[in-house]
């Protein structure tokens, strides 16, 4: 006996997926009123694709989301018999322009604004994503378990079934995170969560996003993009941080670091050891309130390098012109020299200027 398909059997069928995509699936169908009563009238392809864009018409999401939201419901009507070609949603169909914005890099100003007005266990835990790039999908699963003591430094094994692509890494927090997340997992056990407020992922990872949200508010630090409603600060602002300063040093090991795609796969086979030694490399960039004379000197440093790297194109532009100039003043020597006299009588060329023996006029 065949069971008949609905939305129950659906979510079952998608059991098996992440948690978002399932979170995502329910927005989209709860967004298409009326999307049951569609299905069920058996549309003809002009009827659908006219359902659709209305849909389409009277969200009032960021371009992105419709996208999403689109992905999940053709999925589902394909689940319930009713199939659709890409050709013909693109013929068929107009979605809003995306508008790609240029987004707000978190200065540290912000970061210790912040920091100085959340609360103590927020303040490790928002260290702790600015230090090793964790989502905060993962942090909020984050397991007294997943931290270790490893060569005297925290260490944090992400597991794979936490993160978004399904690959597990290792990751490090800095100094100045460890001293306030130690005292933080002293007296955990192994499966407490260490940031996470609730068992249910979405309600712990949206129970953040609230609070980060409201202490923008309050302290004024809730500026959007022109484009949409979105806070130009989110929780992913933290981890930009970290793939920002890490890249500037080696952008890959930023990727392998934060869980992103494109890294080389070597980097897979580094030990730990060989892993922390890149960290600390990169480190000092990293920190918030510690590393400000390191910054200092770091940024100092950097411009000095800058400085003689324009000095050292200087100078091989000079010798450059000197020896074209030298090379001109040689033959034109040599032209008045023999011009017009005879062979016995010209004059010998000063050994100054003979091939080898020239020099810069400094040396």
């Amino acid at each position: 006996m065949t069971t008949m398909r609905d939305k129950t059997t659906y979510m079952n069928h998608i059991k098996v997926t992440s948690k978002s995509n399932q979170m995502q699936f329910l927005c989209a169908y709860n967004a298409f009123h009326g999307l049951e009563e569609m299905i069920t009238s058996e549309p003809d392809e002009e009827e659908l694709y006219d359902h659709l864009q209305n849909w389409i018409n009277t969200l009032n999401k960021n371009p992105r989301t419709i996208q999403t939201y689109f992905s999940q419901i053709k999925k589902y009507l394909h689940y319930r018999g009713i199939k659709m070609n890409p050709l013909d949603i693109r013929q068929c169909l107009n979605f809003p322009t995306k508008y790609e914005e240029d987004l707000h890099p978190l200065g540290i100003d912000e970061i210790q604004q912040i920091l100085t007005e959340c609360d103590k266990k927020r303040r490790a835990m928002y260290l702790t994503q600015l230090s090793s790039g964790m989502r905060i999908g993962e942090i909020v699963q984050l397991r007294r378990k997943d931290i270790r003591m490893n060569m005297g430094r925290m260490t944090i094994k992400i597991p794979s079934w936490m993160t978004k692509r399904r690959r597990g890494r290792t990751t490090f927090v800095s100094v100045e995170a460890a001293k306030l997340l130690l005292p933080l997992i002293m007296d955990l056990d192994d499966d407490d969560l260490v940031f996470g407020t609730a068992q249910n992922v979405s309600a712990s990872r949206m129970a953040e996003i609230m609070y980060l949200h409201r202490l923008l508010e309050k302290n004024k630090l809730n500026q959007k993009y022109e484009t949409n409603s979105r806070n130009q600060i989110t929780t992913h602002s933290f981890r930009a941080f970290f793939i920002t300063r890490v890249s500037r040093h080696d952008a890959n090991l930023a990727k392998y670091f934060a869980g992103q795609k494109g890294y080389l796969m070597q980097y897979d086979r580094l030990t730990d050891e060989e892993k922390l030694e890149s960290y600390m490399k990169f480190e000092t960039s990293l920190l918030i309130y510690g590393g400000t004379k390191d910054r200092e000197r770091i940024q100092k440093l950097e411009d000095d390098l800058v400085q003689v790297k324009d000095l050292k194109m200087e100078n091989d532009n000079l010798r450059r012109r000197m020896a074209n100039l030298e090379e001109y003043v040689f033959d034109k020597y040599l032209y008045d020299s023999i011009k017009g006299e005879p062979m016995a009588s010209r004059k010998k060329v000063p050994s100054k200027f003979v091939a080898g023996n020239i020099r810069h006029s400094r040396e």
